[in-house]
């Protein structure tokens, strides 16, 4: 959101919080789609009217470039006119305080013919969704779906929960120094797909307590994004294997215009991400499992991979810089360390291969939670630390900064959680060939 339209509203905020009734325009709030029905049942678990109405108005600046406008609209529309017309006249008041033009606030232009199109079948559930409702993958299997803490109803299992979205129109290029660079497209709906698996007991390894807590961030975190998830709880290695090829081959994978790959576990000195049952698959199997060839519906689109997992045994370490000391925001009896019992190896875990076809490979981000041959923290009450600051930054920046950009952000908070027993720094590697906004600027 523009600087200016978010100083208007927060100099409107007493107005709005005094004179607003969140639940009249819940319904416009979701036809404008400025928040998924998800987010919108987060406000109204609010303890009364005036706390739904601050924690609309602290989401609002987090919904993009066009909520602004489409929340005026919504406002006229149930009457409250008058809240809009002061927001404005505050907008109009800072335009000419900074010596910049006035100008009235005009409706957006429709956005149809800017999104991707969706089949009939696809968009009713879709739509059956934003109600509550949840898609299928076209598997048999049956996987546990865990839920985000919040007034829905549980999930039937091996489901994908598409979430509704605002899209602006696609940037295709940038100039940076005279030099254009391309960003991918990025405006369908739903934005992406989402598969997120989250292994907690184990046959043979200590239970990942806390995992339950990283899942459910992620899961909202992608509905904030606009994206449909899936998520299978406690696999095994050929369990694994299943759902990531049938992820690959999905049939609205053709619809999306990009997909995340989520893998929350215990993991090998080799780099391998363990099942349930202790086997692993390495970081490189998996993104072959959703190459060009074996995933021609991505093709030229963006693909991330999040692995959050111990890459070997080292635990991090920091060098003092000066007299300053530790920042001590760390306790030590609620830390584990990620790290597997069993089948320990000497040999050091590899960087992210290169590509040794580049269009095979290309258009791909893995974003490990650690460097190679180190520990993985996790808090045993609140979820693993790179989970926190990955869903924290994405969550307030990513209708703003490239995703490069943003997992740098998160490298940066991850690093300063260190003190003198536990550091630690995640370690993304990429193949992308264009920027990848999110939310492409216009």
């Amino acid at each position: 959101m523009d600087e200016i339209h978010k100083s208007a509203l927060k100099r409107t905020r007493v107005a709005l919080v005094e004179d607003l009734d969140v639940d009249h325009i819940y319904d416009h709030l979701l036809s404008e789609e400025i928040f998924t029905s998800l987010m919108l049942e987060y406000i109204k678990g609010e303890r009364n009217r005036i706390d739904k109405t601050r924690r609309l108005l602290d989401d609002l600046p987090r919904r993009g470039p066009l909520a602004y406008k489409k929340f005026l609209i919504c406002l006229r529309k149930c009457e409250y006119g008058f809240l809009a017309d002061k927001i404005e006249h505050n907008e109009n008041q800072i335009r000419k305080d900074k010596g910049l033009v006035s100008t009235h606030v005009e409706q957006p232009k429709s956005e149809e013919n800017s999104a991707m199109h969706i089949s009939s079948s696809f968009q009713s559930l879709s739509n059956v969704v934003s109600a509550g409702g949840d898609m299928n993958f076209p598997s048999s299997a049956t996987s546990s779906v865990s839920q985000p803490t919040s007034s829905r109803s549980p999930s039937e299992s091996s489901s994908l929960e598409m979430a509704s979205l605002s899209t602006s129109e696609p940037s295709s290029s940038s100039q940076s120094n005279g030099k254009e660079i391309h960003s991918y497209r990025m405006n369908s709906n739903p934005r992406g797909l989402a598969l997120i698996i989250n292994n907690k007991k184990f046959k043979d390894m200590q239970e990942r307590l806390g995992t339950e807590k990283d899942g459910d961030r992620l899961k909202v975190m992608f509905h904030t994004m606009g994206c449909g998830v899936k998520m299978i709880n406690d696999a095994t290695l050929t369990e694994m294997k299943r759902h990531l090829r049938e992820f690959a081959t999905h049939e609205d994978l053709d619809k999306v215009d990009c997909l995340f790959v989520v893998l929350l576990s215990h993991g090998k000195e080799n780099g391998g991400v363990c099942g349930t049952d202790g086997h692993d698959i390495s970081g490189q199997e998996i993104m072959e499992i959703f190459s060009a060839q074996n995933c021609p519906a991505m093709i030229n689109k963006p693909k991330m991979f999040i692995i959050n997992a111990c890459r070997g045994e080292r635990d991090g370490s920091s060098i003092p810089i000066g007299s300053q000391g530790a920042s001590g925001n760390v306790h030590t009896d609620h830390v584990e360390r990620e790290v597997n019992p069993v089948g320990r190896t000497a040999s050091t875990a590899p960087t992210l291969p290169l590509p040794q076809r580049v269009v095979n490979h290309q258009d791909m981000i893995a974003a490990y939670s650690t460097f190679p041959g180190h520990v993985a923290y996790r808090n045993t009450a609140d979820g693993s630390w790179f989970i926190q600051d990955l869903v924290k930054v994405f969550t307030e920046h990513w209708h703003e900064e490239h995703i490069l950009d943003l997992l740098t952000q998160v490298n940066q908070a991850v690093s300063k959680r260190e003190d003198e027993d536990f550091a630690q720094i995640p370690f993304p590697s990429s193949s992308l060939t264009k920027k990848w906004y999110l939310n492409p600027p216009l």
